[in-house]
């Protein structure tokens, strides 16, 4: 099972709603966001990339993931596949 912030025990419930949504996003000011691929779309990330953060979207494997991943995210970070 991959570790997600969904599934963590040892967040609470409002900790895992503040992280998914990314409502410290703001305050953390990063150059950039790193999603997992299988994890798109969501919308905060949409919302994200249209205000000019740049996605980039881990670990694409296979040509479906690379699909989704030009489609929603600014680049790739891939593993096993030819781009």
């Amino acid at each position: 099972m991959r570790y997600t912030v969904q599934n963590s025990p040892e967040l609470s419930a409002f900790a895992r709603f503040r992280l998914t949504h990314m409502l410290d996003f703001p305050a953390a000011r990063p150059n950039f966001l790193a999603y997992h691929v299988d994890d798109l779309p969501m919308p905060g990330v949409a919302l994200l990339r249209r205000l000019g953060v740049p996605v980039l979207t881990w670990t694409v494997r296979r040509e479906e993931q690379r699909r989704r991943a030009a489609t929603y995210a600014d680049a790739i970070i891939f593993e096993e596949l030819r781009p």
